[in-house]
């Protein structure tokens, strides 16, 4: 087994589409254990590197074991053996912020970030499931549709917490 530290960036920078196989548990975070604490780091690091123009401090996210699965398309695929629960939090996170950027028309900047949340057009060949990076098991995928899609009300709301 290889072992890489790596960055979210070149993670989701390529075109790449990382399936969660469907023995891994559902998407579970919720607002109190999860996402706070999570928004509280980002806010943290945020006011630190607008405090100081030399911030270069890392936060580790945790690990990720991904397994690389043969693709015959465009796109590299990977199999999430480890980490589904945090990638799926970023890229959650990710289309929040791309949605905001956009609302202030920040046209360049969205442009960048939807990069990193979907892959281009030309790479999708004949599958449209591979226009996210991150692909959740069948139980999670409507609702993740829903989500990347700003169609909150179109989730159950039993598996939002």
């Amino acid at each position: 087994m290889e072992t890489k530290l790596i960055t979210p960036l070149e993670l989701f920078r390529l075109p790449v589409r990382y399936e969660i196989p469907e023995f891994q548990r559902r998407y579970i975070w919720d607002k109190d254990r999860q996402w706070e604490p999570l928004w509280e780091d980002i806010t943290d690091i945020a006011e630190n590197i607008l405090e100081s123009a030399t911030y270069k401090e890392k936060h580790f996210l945790g690990a990720v074991v991904l397994q690389p699965k043969p693709s015959t398309g465009e796109i590299a695929r990977g199999i999430v053996i480890d980490g589904q629960q945090r990638l799926t939090t970023l890229q959650l996170l990710m289309d929040a912020v791309q949605e905001v950027i956009t609302s202030n028309k920040h046209v360049k900047e969205s442009q960048r970030l939807r990069r990193l949340i979907e892959n281009e057009e030309e790479d999708i060949g004949d599958d449209p499931n591979c226009r996210f990076k991150i692909w959740p098991t069948v139980f999670d995928r409507d609702a993740f549709r829903h989500a990347m899609h700003d169609e909150l009300d179109a989730i159950n709301p039993t598996v939002i917490r």
